[in-house]
């Protein structure tokens, strides 16, 4: 989906039949809160505990991790420079596929459930 966010200016989701977003990509980002992911390239193989994050995945000493919309980024960049053998820090926005099932959910007045960090959490 991150072409179809480059390509187009406008975006409609209907639920229930009608209409219940029509905006821009920016608009729906701004609704459905800062959801991002982290991204940490180590020296080796060490994967690092982020109290403020959650680790979505981990290989040959790269880790992923997921931001929720109670964290500021202060606190992210806060917690990784005390961590030893961080080469490089990327930091991105989550998947647009993951907001749109998350508005979805609320829409369907289904409960997210989220933990302290404001990360979705199976339920």
């Amino acid at each position: 989906m991150d072409d179809l966010e480059e390509m187009a200016k406008r975006m409609l989701l209907i639920s229930h039949g009608r209409i219940a977003f029509d905006g821009s990509f920016h608009e729906l980002r701004k609704v459905a809160g800062c959801l991002c992911r982290v991204v940490l390239t180590m020296q080796g193989e060490n994967i690092p505990h982020l109290a403020c994050a959650k680790l979505r995945s981990a290989n040959q000493g790269i880790c992923e991790y997921e931001v929720g919309t109670k964290i500021s980024f202060q606190t992210v960049l806060s917690e990784i420079a005390t961590i030893p053998d961080v080469i490089d820090i990327e930091i991105k926005k989550a998947p647009l596929e993951q907001m749109i099932v998350e508005m979805y959910n609320q829409w369907r007045g289904e409960r997210v459930k989220t933990d302290q960090l404001g990360v979705g959490v199976e339920m």
